[in-house]
């Protein structure tokens, strides 16, 4: 390792510099800034989600992943806290002391294991959508030990026949439920990029389904869900739709192929 000696003036200008690249700022400002610093900081509006290259530069990797595991919903809303192990997001000591004394249990169960659940329960066959309709099946998949997720997506026409598919791996761990709304939330996206109308988006996440049909903005999950009515609105026809883990198994292994390192 090399040690320069810098003139003192050299290191403000090298400091305005840096400022001026990751806050924005034109003024000189000292390293207490950073304690001013907000949120939107650390975010790409562009992308509306964290900027990875801010993070990895300023905090150490446990926390990265941390930071990416808190979801970022498009839409504009005032902000609030919000207390992430009630439904409402209101916090109970109850629902603490819950959090404290049991593991965290919102994570996906290990690959094998669904597939035993899915040997043993009754199958339930894929239903073709109405004549000049596609349906797009969409699932989440996680990996907890290294903290990220993914999701599956597979669009069919009204003759069953394939249109499109696609894996969206993704940095962070989201609760199931959150990750489950996001995958929708990341299809609708590609059915606009895809300019792909009438359109039956099917799931095996009824609370996503139970979720679309009420208003309330209590939780990030909820957040989300307003994100997809507001994407909704940019369709003709779009609906939402419960199916089986057996009829959604196409989408559901395309998202565990984001998360499972492939077989040497």
């Amino acid at each position: 390792m090399s040690v320069f000696l810098l003139p003192i003036e050299m290191d403000r200008e090298i400091e305005i510099i840096m400022n001026a690249y990751w806050w924005g700022c034109e003024g000189e400002r000292s390293r207490d800034s950073l304690r001013e610093a907000k949120v939107d900081n650390l975010l790409n509006m562009e992308k509306y989600d964290w900027d990875c290259e801010i993070l990895d530069d300023l905090f150490v990797q446990e926390d990265v992943s941390l930071i990416k595991s808190i979801p970022i919903p498009t839409s504009h809303h005032e902000d609030r806290l919000i207390w992430v192990n009630e439904e409402n997001g209101v916090y109970t000591v109850k629902s603490c002391y819950r959090k404290l004394q049991i593991p965290l249990q919102n994570q996906q169960p290990p690959f094998w294991t669904d597939l035993w659940e899915a040997k043993n329960e009754k199958v339930t066959n894929w239903i073709k959508p109405p004549l000049g309709w596609k349906k797009l099946n969409v699932d989440a998949a996680f990996d907890s030990t290294h903290r990220k997720m993914g999701f599956g997506l597979f669009l069919r026409d009204a003759n069953g026949c394939f249109v499109a598919a696609r894996k969206i791996p993704w940095h962070g761990l989201f609760r199931s439920d959150e990750a489950e709304v996001m995958g929708v939330k990341e299809a609708l996206k590609w059915l606009k990029e895809l300019n792909v109308d009438c359109v039956e988006v099917e799931m095996d996440a009824p609370k996503v389904i139970t979720g679309l049909q009420s208003c309330k903005v209590f939780t990030s999950f909820d957040l989300i869900l307003d994100d997809i009515r507001k994407l909704a609105n940019d369709f003709v026809n779009l609906s939402f739709l419960f199916a089986k883990r057996s009829a959604n198994r196409i989408a559901y292994f395309l998202a565990w192929e984001t998360v499972i390192p492939p077989f040497s």
